[in-house]
């Protein structure tokens, strides 16, 4: 009788260990999943900031002069399941060309969201934008091709064009792994520069047919 009874328990415990391994099988589990799904939401935030950054700055070539971008305002935008906070800053650039100076500032966007633990998080991208009056190079180029602004994130390919501080430039290294692109202004190696986008003799330049050729 002693014995049956001594099995019986061993037995209990052994019930009772089984099910204590399970729920903290469970408990590993769902944080595990929580702990997934958190970093592809942050994974998705910084996705969509990058695209929201270059989107916002290339609209800015669409504005006709400086004084819309001095009326800039912080905005919030929703484009997925991320709030972000989207704060300006314009500064004239006095240093330039006085002749083209009114239509030259540098321009700083600032975008925040919190992340999925609820610490802020801060991008930031900053660009001198040039809009003198003489703005048919800019149009003409648009029209016919599909390049915007430099972005750190993006794979580029020989010959692709950008913009960087109203600059043209052309990238020339072959193609590249994001990791691998500096800003153009940085380097010398990788990136063919062609001086302001509104300078009117870019159309003269023969090493540009291809870009101001018709479609």
């Amino acid at each position: 009788m002693f014995k049956k009874t001594a099995q019986n328990g061993f037995l209990l415990v052994e019930i009772l260990v089984s099910l204590l391994i399970v729920s903290l099988t469970a408990v590993n589990i769902t944080g595990l999943q929580k702990l997934i799904v958190e970093q592809n939401r942050d994974n998705v935030a910084h996705t969509e900031v990058i695209a929201l950054a270059n989107q916002k700055m290339n609209e800015l070539l669409s504005y006709n002069n400086a004084t819309s971008l001095d009326a800039l305002v912080d905005i919030t935008e929703t484009p997925g399941l991320t709030t972000f906070n989207l704060e300006w800053t314009v500064i004239s650039d006095s240093a330039s060309d006085p002749d083209e100076s009114v239509n030259i500032r540098t321009v700083t966007l600032n975008i925040k969201w919190d992340n999925s633990k609820g610490s802020e998080q801060t991008y930031t991208y900053s660009e001198k934008i040039n809009l003198t009056p003489s703005r048919a190079n800019i149009e003409s180029v648009f029209e016919t091709n599909n390049f915007s602004y430099f972005n750190p994130k993006k794979t580029y390919n020989n010959k692709d064009f950008v913009i960087y501080n109203s600059e043209l430039f052309q990238f020339s290294a072959g193609n590249s792994h994001p990791r691998d692109v500096n800003n153009p202004e940085t380097v010398s190696d990788g990136w063919t520069s062609y001086g302001l986008i509104n300078n009117k003799d870019l159309k003269n330049n023969s090493d540009l047919d291809t870009l101001f050729s018709p479609p």
